[in-house]
């Protein structure tokens, strides 16, 4: 089949069952871009009445058929629903956790250890 079988009905159709630009280009043999080109709308159109398609199945499945799993897809997706849980951690008596690292003690190191310190410092920091 060419180009001279194909029109903007038939290209909303491949769309809208979710076949690609060049899966449709492909099928008729003629470049993708042509059929970008002839049939932007077609293709735009059948693309949204897939999508339509689909959210009405899962519709269908979930609210009409009462199906748990797709309800609570809906439910997450339409409705903003989340299932994450806020949780606070407090310290001591509901004080603040700390958090600061309290500076370790120099003072039981000795003066070789300090001087190996100084030198690392003075590479990290130049």
């Amino acid at each position: 089949m060419r180009l001279k079988n194909l029109d903007a009905e038939t290209v909303e159709k491949y769309a809208m069952i979710g076949c690609t630009l060049r899966e449709i280009a492909d099928r008729f043999g003629v470049g993708h871009e042509t059929i970008r080109r002839k049939y932007k709308e077609a293709l735009q159109r059948g693309r949204a009445l897939g999508k339509m398609k689909i959210r009405k199945a899962i519709w269908d499945v979930g609210v009409e058929k009462e199906n748990t799993s797709i309800l609570l897809h809906l439910a997450k997706h339409e409705l903003g629903q989340h299932d994450k849980i806020r949780q606070e951690l407090t310290g001591a008596d509901g004080e603040p956790i700390e958090t600061r690292q309290k500076a370790d003690d120099l003072s039981q190191l000795s003066v070789e250890e300090l001087e190996q310190l100084a030198s690392i410092r003075k590479k990290i920091e130049s």
